[in-house]
């Protein structure tokens, strides 16, 4: 199922979960992204955060053992 709200998406029980963000203007994401940790397959779409601290999005990312699915595309990545 898809979802556009993060505690929503934390709530539920289905196996398959899909949370779009999309341009929403992050600068940093937010750490209640981590109370989806538990789920075995989640799908985040991310596009069109151009403002996007991609060093503290990984770094929290990788902390959600069930990211299967990671889309960035329309993001400007700085290096």
């Amino acid at each position: 199922a898809d979802y556009t709200a993060i505690a929503k998406a934390a709530m539920v029980t289905e196996p398959k979960v899909r949370l779009v963000l999309a341009r929403r203007e992050y600068k940093r994401l937010p750490k209640d992204l981590l109370k989806l940790a538990h789920l075995p397959y989640l799908e985040l779409d991310l596009r069109g955060n151009d403002h996007l601290d991609f060093e503290q999005a990984i770094d929290l990312l990788r902390q959600l053992p069930g990211l299967r699915l990671l889309i960035l595309t329309r993001n400007v990545v700085k290096t």
